[in-house]
């Protein structure tokens, strides 16, 4: 077992200073209109698709046959990184696909990423225009928003996929064949297939973060101090049974530990040299967020 260094770099980092280092690329709410809140990119092209129910609506015709399908497009997106990006978006069904389907697909004419969905609403995640297919058993019910998030580390070959904030897909994923085609629909181009449903909140960022990383939402007062061994957590008296996390930077949860009101000590003796988050949760759901750089 190897000891920490006594030189260990520790920063306090909130959600949206974690996210300083981190740029939000595109931020389409799609709740009203078509605008990008970042103003970094165009309007997101949108053709009889509606905004309902908290969303805008793609009825699962595919446009280019029949005009009266949906459209929804992103421009090219500015500045993103093909290497290293985080995509999250909100989607409710309105009906399952007699086959598998997309919910978004990553490339109008190079389909490089894509999350699909099937017959008995079973998700799974396609790359490289379905040269490489993950299936699922998981279910994303009917008229319920749900959450995807995807994320790719070229270095770390890394392919990951959450579904509502837990780790559904993690694949080795040497190369995606994007031919710098960063724009995201609602349908395979190819061959025509469009979802059927809602989207909102497509947020795209220039780096693989962990899901659920990315909101400040007010959890204050913890504070944490690092010997050569372990790390000490204090958690105010007055909250209970928050949640630790233990996270590297590639997505991947080590270890998940309720901890109590007062010190909480937490050995770092196995840890390798390198960056970490540490991420707690409160009973209300509220979070923040730690930074550790092991040397």
């Amino acid at each position: 077992m190897k000891r920490l260094q006594l030189a260990i770099l520790l920063a306090l980092f909130s959600f949206g200073s974690l996210f300083a280092q981190t740029s939000l690329l595109a931020n389409y709410p799609l709740v009203s209109d078509a605008a990008d809140a970042t103003g970094n990119n165009d309007d997101i092209l949108l053709r009889n698709a509606p905004f309902e129910n908290g969303g805008v609506y793609s009825n699962g015709i595919y446009y280019n046959s029949d005009t009266s399908g949906s459209d929804i497009i992103s421009p090219l997106i500015n500045d993103f990184n093909f290497d290293d990006f985080t995509l999250k978006l909100e989607f409710r069904v309105a009906e399952y696909p007699e086959f598998s389907k997309p919910v978004f697909i990553g490339g109008m004419l190079w389909r490089w990423i894509g999350v699909y969905l099937d017959e008995q609403g079973r998700l799974a995640l396609m790359a490289n225009d379905h040269g490489d297919f993950f299936q699922t058993n998981t279910v994303a019910g009917l008229d319920s928003w749900h959450s995807v998030t995807l994320t790719y580390n070229r270095p770390l070959k890394q392919l990951s996929l959450y579904f509502n904030g837990n780790l559904l897909i993690e694949e080795l994923m040497p190369l995606l064949e994007h031919n710098n085609d960063s724009r995201f629909l609602n349908a395979h181009a190819g061959i025509g297939f469009t979802f059927k449903g809602y989207w909102r909140n497509l947020k795209i960022y220039n780096a693989a973060i962990p899901s659920g990383i990315g909101e400040n939402n007010g959890l204050t007062g913890i504070d944490v101090a690092v010997t050569p061994e372990d790390l000490r957590i204090v958690i105010p008296q007055h909250e209970t049974g928050v949640v630790m996390q233990l996270i590297n930077m590639s997505g991947s949860e080590l270890s998940r530990q309720t901890l109590t009101a007062g010190t909480n000590s937490i050995s770092t003796t196995l840890l390798d040299s390198g960056s970490y988050l540490l991420v707690f949760t409160n009973k209300d759901g509220r979070k923040a967020v730690e930074k550790i750089i092991i040397m």
